[in-house]
């Protein structure tokens, strides 16, 4: 229940979800599949609701190491009723399918403090392209180019975290390209 307005409202929201592959200390998959199917349903402020039914799908594979560097290959799609937007930004809001294809490059740093109680053991680069698409309106493509980059971390000697931050530029092709920054400080596996 949401209070909207100072009247209590009830929501809801499903999800399931399957996956096969394997991941790392992190949380980061490096080779498998996984699909989610989601419904939800929200109160709007001035009355009626908000619903939304979609499904999500998305395969990793290893691509190989070069010298330090290990190189993970990522695609995925999103397709349904109001589904909630890959890239963020207005343009983003009415796609109903939307697909993502990137690499993750991840170089070992392995720097330790205090007996290893503090480790930087590796650096994450994972450049990324989306596409969307709507079934109505003047301009039915969506496209973003992403940057993320990832500190790993270990605390205390066992817990690893990453500190992120993911740098895009997105447009749905009527007012310009929107140049987009997300952070995430800490996420733990």
């Amino acid at each position: 229940v949401v209070s909207l307005g100072g009247v209590a409202r009830p929501f809801g929201a499903f999800s399931v979800a399957g996956s096969e592959g394997r991941t790392d200390a992190w949380g980061v998959a490096r080779d498998g599949l996984t699909f989610a199917a989601h419904w939800r349903d929200d109160p709007l402020a001035g009355g009626g609701r908000s619903s939304g039914l979609w499904a999500d799908a998305a395969l990793w594979r290893p691509l190989g190491t070069a010298g330090a560097v290990t190189w993970t290959g990522r695609a995925g799609v999103r397709a349904g009723w109001r589904p909630p937007a890959l890239v963020p930004g207005p343009g983003w809001r009415d796609v109903a399918v939307a697909g993502r294809v990137g690499v993750e490059a991840t170089v070992p740093v392995r720097l330790r403090l205090a007996d290893g109680r503090w480790a930087w053991e590796r650096l994450r680069l994972r450049p990324e392209l989306h596409l969307g698409w709507r079934p109505e309106g003047e301009r039915p493509v969506a496209w973003a180019a992403e940057a993320g980059v990832d500190l790993d971390l270990v605390a205390g000697y066992g817990a690893p975290l990453s500190v992120g931050a993911v740098v895009g530029v997105a447009s749905d092709g009527s007012d310009g390209a929107r140049v987009t920054l997300r952070l995430a400080v800490p996420t733990l596996p």
